[in-house]
């Protein structure tokens, strides 16, 4: 969800109880499960009636590592709490190097998958992302460069319409320009809902500067539209 004063995204606000009925000596107790991929952070804040919120204290928070279960004991007096959601180490694609098809050249173009997601979560048919000329039509594929090369060992692809097509996925070496695939599957259809499709793979030993998206368009009906797609390196 998206805050509406400062346009901040978060991922929930978990209500305790009404700010009247707050014990200052109280401390709820809150079990959150987190739903992550490579690359995304969640920095837990606290409020006492969905005010001004302030960090919650590393000692009140249990987890190890990356947070996706954890135990929040929140401040005295403090009956909300949110994680505020953002991306660390994630490179967008900042060009577009080929294409098989692209529904328009403004709207639902390939360069709509360029940068970070400005669709994602929000799902349907919807022009701010990439969409091939027909729906089911043929096998389509997306090709994009990102800048300053680097190994990577994760591709993560922002799908928000008709997910599921995703086929193959390949890396460029940007010292040979040569294509290495990382990834192959069965393309199926998945549920109606924007998702983050993230496939891992061990570190290149190259520097990539370019990824190819292959999509199996007719096994999954509709268009099969991406938002955006980044590439990072996921410390084991």
């Amino acid at each position: 969800m998206t805050d509406p004063n400062d346009g901040t995204d978060y991922f929930r606000i978990l209500s305790f109880a009404p700010a009247e009925d707050f014990d200052p000596d109280s401390n709820p107790l809150f079990d959150i499960s987190f739903k992550t991929f490579p690359g995304l952070r969640y920095e837990l804040e606290e409020s006492q009636a969905l005010g001004a919120f302030t960090p919650v204290p590393a000692s009140r928070v249990t987890a190890a590592g990356p947070i996706r279960e954890t135990q929040v004991l929140l401040s005295p007096g403090r009956g909300f709490v949110r994680a505020r959601r953002g991306f660390t180490d994630v490179r967008w694609a900042s060009s577009v190097i080929g294409f098989s098809t692209e529904y328009t050249t403004g709207a639902w173009s390939a360069a709509q998958a360029l940068g970070p997601p400005d669709t994602y979560p929000s799902y349907g048919d919807i022009d701010s992302a990439w969409a091939s000329l027909l729906p089911d039509d043929r096998e389509e594929f997306l090709e994009l460069g990102f800048s300053n090369p680097a190994p990577i060992s994760a591709v993560s692809i922002y799908e928000t319409f008709a997910p599921g097509a995703v086929s193959k996925v390949s890396v460029r070496n940007s010292q040979t320009l040569a294509w290495v695939e990382v990834w192959n599957g069965t393309a199926a259809a998945a549920p109606p809902v924007s998702r983050i499709f993230t496939v891992t793979f061990p570190e290149t030993s190259f520097p990539v500067d370019a990824v190819r998206i292959v999509l199996d368009s007719p096994a999954v009906a509709d268009w099969n539209e991406i938002d955006a797609v980044g590439i990072l390196r996921v410390s084991p």
